[in-house]
């Protein structure tokens, strides 16, 4: 079991925010939407928060019981339930609740693909206070960051120039008003293949729209290749 013990929040987004479009209860770990693109890879979109009902409350599915249970803890951000599920066995041991095998496949479960990521530990008082108080105090949250970082990812879907040799990866968002892009250079057996990631940091006043347009912007010129800024892991 890991050592350290993390901090659950539920914020619920309501579509009547500025920046919403669905009603969601994003799971909040440590501070951040750590979930949003676990398992991601560039042909699949980020997970998404479940409808606030699911999630909170006395029926939520993410409260521990007496046994190990699966639970369905995000979906797909197209925002169809059925279409994909982000999974979890969640479970009660001791003063503590683990979220452990974590798979991504569709809510009915009828395929899944294991994702690699050590178990989450939570205090089981926090995180019971976390789902049952929440249900009551429910307020809107603005994630600009969020939303842009999903704006730049239905951007660069599939996104590919020949000219500058890149292929457009993904986009996460952060926290702490930064989101970081993602991009492939070259192809396998090229010498400078590699994974390019670069930082942007949220400007004053700067919409989710407006910051999605700048990174799509910067990757469309091809500025990630030389960027001084960039992080570069080479493939192969």
């Amino acid at each position: 079991m890991a050592s350290t013990t993390s901090t659950l929040e539920i914020r619920v987004l309501r579509r009547d925010a500025e920046e919403s479009w669905t009603d969601e209860a994003l799971v909040i770990i440590d501070g951040q939407d750590q979930l949003a693109t676990l398992g991601w890879d560039s042909a699949r979109s980020v997970w998404i928060g479940r409808r606030p009902e699911d999630v909170t409350g006395p029926e939520s599915v993410l409260l521990a019981t007496d046994e190990p249970h699966d639970a369905f803890i995000a979906r797909c951000g197209c925002g169809e339930e059925g279409c994909g599920a982000l999974i979890a066995q969640i479970a009660r041991d001791g003063n503590c609740v683990v979220w452990d095998e974590f798979r991504r496949g569709s809510d009915a479960r009828a395929e899944e693909f294991a994702i690699d990521i050590e178990p989450i530990v939570f205090d089981a008082q926090q995180h019971q206070a976390a789902i049952l108080g929440h249900a009551e105090t429910m307020t809107a949250w603005r994630p600009t960051t969020r939303t842009a970082a999903m704006l730049v990812n239905q951007r660069v879907k599939g996104w590919h120039s020949d000219e500058h040799r890149l292929r457009g990866g993904g986009c996460e968002d952060l926290g702490d008003d930064q989101i970081r892009l993602t991009a492939l250079l070259g192809r396998t057996g090229d010498p400078d293949h590699s994974i390019l990631e670069r930082r942007f940091r949220l400007e004053s006043g700067e919409s989710a729209q407006g910051l999605a347009d700048r990174v799509v912007q910067y990757l469309a010129s091809g500025g990630i290749i030389d960027d001084e800024l960039v992080e570069r892991s080479p493939i192969g």
